[in-house]
């Protein structure tokens, strides 16, 4: 549902480092909002988020009357594979739902992608639950990525070859 542009939207981004509690508690607010089928409660989210060490991650928090409407927390990183570099790690990008459709998830998106100030840039996404969002922005899916998981019996079985 396309509604328009959300008016008085104040995008800034904090390290990781420096964040408050006070914004802490917000984003694991929307997170929780935006993933009600997480397992566990907001207060787990708020003390596994807490206790992350990653002084280079960061946080760009749009907000519209002093609540939280949209996030994402991107981590600048440069990994090569033979395919080429992922240059980013972008994670828990999400907009509060009656947000949806006003141009939040771009503005935060866009404020990203602009302070990394590369001409291209490959981003991995994961659990993503709206993949034409991307591409409305001009991202392409590349089809010659794949992600794989390993767990259960396979997983088990690799780790006793190895021992």
């Amino acid at each position: 549902m396309k509604i328009g542009e959300a008016k008085n939207l104040k995008v800034q981004c904090i390290a990781h480092a420096v964040v408050s509690d006070e914004v802490l508690g917000e984003v694991v607010r929307l997170l929780h909002e935006t993933w009600p089928e997480i397992e566990y409660g907001q207060q787990r989210i708020f003390q596994t988020i807490k206790a992350m060490e990653d002084r280079q991650k960061y946080r760009v928090c749009a907000w519209q009357n002093q609540r939280l409407v949209g996030h994402a927390a991107f981590l600048p990183r440069s990994i090569g594979t033979n395919r080429g570099r992922i240059s980013m790690q972008l994670a828990a990008v999400c907009v509060t739902l009656e947000f949806r459709g006003q141009q939040v998830g771009r503005r935060v998106i866009e404020w990203v992608f602009d302070q990394v100030g590369q001409p291209r840039l490959d981003v991995a996404l994961f659990q993503t639950g709206v993949p034409g969002f991307y591409e409305k922005l001009g991202a392409e899916i590349l089809q010659e990525w794949r992600v794989f998981r390993l767990s259960g019996e396979g997983l088990k079985q690799l780790a006793a070859e190895s021992a």
